[in-house]
């Protein structure tokens, strides 16, 4: 099992500096922008002619918000528990007595 998960360990520091990267790089974007959502929608922004109903800015919103938090549950690790275990089993198994 290590021989096979070592080298992926080699990805980890750059995953890493990615995930801070685009956490910081969104993050600043994500601010900007409920902040602009906020002053147009909550704080009385908007003109007449804008309709909150079917704006294309709650979706964007949506969109921004969907990924930051693929990048905030990225891993430094480009493997799970869940492969881990998968690969135990898969090498145990031609071990386990039969019966």
């Amino acid at each position: 099992m290590v021989i096979f998960v070592t080298p992926l360990l080699f990805f980890s520091p750059r995953l890493a500096a990615a995930r801070s990267l685009a956490l910081r790089e969104y993050g600043a974007l994500a601010s900007d922008y409920v902040r602009e959502f906020d002053r147009k929608w909550l704080r009385g922004g908007a003109t007449a002619d804008d309709a909150l109903l079917g704006s294309a800015d709650i979706r964007s919103l949506a969109a921004l918000a969907g990924s930051y938090d693929i990048m905030r549950e990225m891993m430094p690790f480009p493997f799970g528990w869940r492969m881990l275990i998968q690969l135990v089993v898969v090498t145990a198994a031609p071990l386990a007595p039969s019966s």
